[in-house]
């Protein structure tokens, strides 16, 4: 990625596999990627700096474009090419939302045992979600919003404990609709 701007040159994806046929819309990128042996569609989020894999069949998923918040791509899954498309939209579902919450932990590199108290809250929220138990998702997301307070400054930049912050309250607000 070239930014005009201040004429710095940065890398997308650093992965050794083979990554092709990249698309951009505002602030994400999409590209194929066969860094698990077969074609997969990974989104970069330019803002966060988070990289998302978005599909994980074991069938070809190739040719990505982006517009807003859906990714569409062509795919071999049933022996021909067919045309699947994601909605990334975190209103959407509150489950897709939440797993896309702890990529973004994840992508921050924090500390084992931060990243961990994160995680574990986000893996049951995601869980609850799953099983219908709508309280236990928020009572999780609650407590990742108070970590979130707690490590601002520390761990956590400012800005990305926003981030978190809005993030998991804009789930809950979702969850609670």
């Amino acid at each position: 990625m070239y930014d005009l701007g201040t004429g710095i040159e940065s890398v997308v994806c650093d992965n050794p596999a083979d990554q092709w046929n990249p698309a951009i819309d505002g602030n994400r990128v999409v590209w194929q990627d066969r860094r698990n042996g077969n074609w997969d569609i990974y989104l970069y989020d330019i803002g966060s700096g988070v990289e998302t894999r978005i599909t994980d069949d074991s069938g070809y998923q190739m040719y990505p474009a982006i517009s807003g918040d859906r990714v569409v791509w062509e795919e071999y899954r049933n022996g021909n090419a067919d045309i699947y498309m994601a909605d990334l939209s975190p209103e959407i579902v509150p489950s897709r939302a939440t797993v896309y919450l702890k990529a973004q932990v994840i992508g921050y590199n924090l500390p084992m045992n931060i990243e961990a108290g994160f995680t574990d809250k986000l893996d049951i929220a995601i869980a609850a979600l799953a099983a219908g138990n709508e309280k236990m998702a928020v009572n999780n997301l609650n407590a990742v919003i108070k970590l979130a307070r707690a490590q601002k400054g520390k761990s956590l930049s400012p800005g990305r404990a926003g981030e978190l912050i809005a993030e998991a309250q804009m789930i809950i607000q979702n969850i609670l609709l």
